[in-house]
């Protein structure tokens, strides 16, 4: 016996040598790191698909069903094969074809990850199903463990990839899996845990899929690539509630209205004056401009308020004007090689109630706005700055209310081009209108060339945010979303229809700050790299997206408190944002975003096996009998039985809670205020708990709870204004 293992030896490591050595002209090139993005795109749903037929084999669906799905599994395998195999003396220019063996074992890896999840969803879950057992799932677990192990030994693969497909493959099954289970109905209490459990599988078969793909569109954005100057001209709630004006207050104000009013009320006129002075010079600074020209962006977009240009009105409670100011940024920018577009944020009368106007007022109606008197700032504005080599655009309004008659809006677009043009602005620079809470149908074929408008551009702001449908979205509908792999999407729209479109305003927040909606106890339940990971991946999309359906967007904003999702500058130095330009001279912090409590990292095993049982290192055994652990086995660690860990009971957990005064249609959503909610320790520990204990319902399963519905009773709320 040890004479035939030392004769076994040599012929393994001879092999191994000649498979490296029989593709000597490109070793880099030998082992894939990453796939096209159709094979992965196959496997996934192979997965998917595999996943489907096992359930509906294991809970006794009609002969026909299952005959139908083992017969479009088998298609796609022959698809996911024929697409990565290659003959022995074939070769490609890519190098990124498969040899028949490798592509065979991944297609056995997503079908050994489909029994596993569907067996193991259908003990759990279809108490009344006797045709699976443990027996079946372990089988093909082990045998899961020996074709990763064979995709190792290939070596066609690196070992990364071959971990990023394994994860792939077995997300995609179990949040099919899981799916189906769904489909078929749950005792109460256990549906939300068994979504939760779906969403996590899928967000991670979503990070798994893009992480193994090569052929993604890079984005190479024609165009602007810029950044707001939020909170300098026109101040509003999160990009600088810390600055001296407001901490002399002593509260966050909703708006510079009432900002200015209490500075006036509290310290007089004088004094009041002094202080918007000294953060309009302090806020930004050239330093600022040069350090976004060293970003590799090419302009910012300047917020202002009509009192920046002419002064309040008699009886308004503004400070201004302060030409002099906005002459320091275009003589910056011409400095750093920048351009400014001007966005017309705060006009006369308020084009909404919002705080981005300058006020934001309850009693405010449509007939207030006075757009005649808005006209003759714009005027000023292009009379001023229009031949300054550093303009690039300007937006004639901002984010105007849909209450506003549709008419009116339409003639105050025709006056303003005709305003600038006629203030000597030359056809370089770009009109911009927005198309704010309508449909873009509203505005189509009404500015074109033909009718003499040249060079104009629509704008449209893309948050994640301010609407119940973003809530109800996980985090891979959020992904999806970004990538524009929905039904429809803002930029994508307007192109589409053969219209220019740029996004003056969007940035890397995911409504993850309410835990009455599930997708923010998706976000809980992820690790810190897998947080990380995702924020990447949406910033990533979004780029894409926008390279691909815009003539350019502008981040919000350059620095902002109110998170790192929000502050470019903050974003780009953790490395979430990459443009493919200059190095930033700015320092690269690390990233902090806060880890779930409790959690560590999961270190790497050789096993799937080994991977399973760290992954669910948490969950609850039997004492009677050997169950099988049905938690995440690749590309992080889930916590299937919903435990939540605390690493201190003296510590709150904080959470943002999105408060909206009123109910809208999706068509017309309004932009809610939101409020910090800090829940006190006890609060916090009934909330774990709470977590922690199985639904009545599922009392067997240690592997099911229910997401509770946080109660916000209990809270203490910080004094937060509400932000954009």
């Amino acid at each position: 016996m040890a004479a035939t293992v030392a004769a076994a030896k040599p012929s393994i490591l001879g092999k191994r040598k000649r498979s490296t050595s029989s593709l000597s002209l490109g070793v880099k090139r030998s082992i894939k790191q990453v796939l096209p993005s159709e094979p992965v795109a196959t496997l996934r749903r192979l997965s998917s698909q595999a996943a489907r037929q096992a359930f509906a084999a294991a809970t006794g669906a009609r002969s026909e069903e299952v005959t139908s799905r083992q017969a479009r599994v088998a298609r796609l395998a022959d698809r996911f094969q024929g697409s990565c195999s290659k003959d022995d003396g074939e070769e490609d220019n890519c190098g990124l074809k498969l040899s028949e063996t490798t592509a065979r074992l991944l297609t056995e890896v997503a079908q050994c990850s489909a029994v596993v999840a569907a067996s193991s969803v259908c003990r759990d879950g279809e108490k009344s199903c006797i045709q699976v057992g443990t027996q079946d799932a372990v089988r093909a677990q082990c045998q899961l463990d020996r074709k990763l192990e064979a995709l190792r030994h290939e070596r066609e693969l690196s070992a990364s990839l071959v971990k990023r497909l394994g994860s792939l493959c077995w997300h995609s099954a179990w949040a099919a899996a899981r799916k189906s289970l769904l489909s078929r109905g749950n005792a109460p209490g256990v549906w939300k845990s068994e979504e939760l459990q779906r969403r996590l599988n899928d967000i991670r078969a979503e990070l798994a899929a893009e992480k193994g793909q090569d052929d993604l569109p890079v984005a190479k954005q024609q165009g602007w690539r810029g950044v707001n100057l939020g909170g300098w001209l026109l101040w509003e709630p999160g990009p600088c509630n810390q600055q001296p004006l407001v901490k002399a207050t002593g509260h966050v104000p909703p708006d510079e209205w009432t900002l200015c009013e209490e500075l006036r009320t509290k310290f007089g006129p004088a004094e009041a004056a002094r202080l918007v002075a000294q953060h309009r010079a302090e806020y930004i600074t050239k330093k600022d401009f040069e350090e976004i020209a060293a970003l590799g962006l090419n302009s910012v977009r300047l917020p202002f308020g009509y009192w920046v240009v002419v002064g309040p009105r008699p009886g308004e409670p503004y400070i201004g004007p302060c030409l002099e100011v906005m002459d320091n940024a275009f003589k910056w920018a011409e400095e750093t090689g920048l351009q400014i577009v001007l966005s017309f944020h705060g006009t006369i009368g308020c084009q909404s109630n919002h705080q981005a106007s300058g006020r934001s007022s309850d009693d405010w109606e449509p007939r207030m706005w006075d757009p005649h008197a808005s006209l003759e700032v714009l005027r000023r504005v292009s009379a001023r700055y229009g031949r300054r080599q550093s303009l690039g655009g300007i937006t004639v309004v901002n984010e105007p209310s849909c209450h506003l008659p549709l008419d009116r809006l339409q003639r105050y677009y025709k006056n303003s081009y005709r305003a600038i043009r006629r203030s000597g602005v030359p056809d370089r620079v770009q009109v911009i209108f927005p198309v704010y809470q309508r449909w873009f149908r509203d505005f189509k074929g009404m500015f074109e060339a033909k009718q003499g408008y040249r060079n104009v551009v629509f704008d449209v702001h893309v948050y994640h945010l301010f609407s119940p449908q973003w809530f109800r979205m996980s985090l891979a509908s959020h992904l999806r979303w970004a990538a524009a792999q929905g039904r429809w999407h803002d930029a994508k729209e307007i192109s589409r229809c053969g219209e220019r479109v740029i996004v003056s305003e969007w940035c890397m927040a995911l409504p993850t700050w309410d835990w009455r909606n599930l997708v923010a106890w998706e976000w809980y339940h992820l690790t810190r790299a897998e947080k990380n990971e995702v924020l990447r991946s949406f910033g990533r999309r979004q780029l894409r997206t926008f390279a691909s359906h815009s003539e350019g967007w502008f981040f919000w904003s350059w620095k902002d408190e109110d998170g790192v999702q929000w502050n470019m500058r903050e974003t780009m130095a953790r490395g979430y944002l990459t443009l493919n330009s200059p190095s930033s001279k700015l320092a690269c912090l690390p990233v902090d975003l806060p880890p779930r409590p409790g959690s560590s990292e999961r270190a790497s095993g050789d096993s799937l096996n080994n991977l399973i049982w760290e992954a669910s290192h948490s969950a609850k055994k039997d004492s009677t009998n050997s169950r099988l652990i049905t938690s995440e086995a690749l590309g992080g660690k889930q916590n299937s039985a919903g435990k939540a860990h605390v690493s201190s009971p003296n510590k709150g957990l904080q959470a943002d809670v999105c408060l909206s005064s009123k109910s809208t249609s999706t068509m017309t959503p309004q932009r809610p205020s939101r409020r910090r909610i800090l829940l006190s320790p006890k609060s916090a520990a009934d909330v774990l708990k709470s977590m922690t204990t199985p639904p009545k319902t599922a009392a067997k399963s240690s592997e099911t709870c229910e997401t509770p519905e946080v109660s916000l009773k209990k809270t203490v709320p910080q004094k937060r204004s509400g932000r954009k």
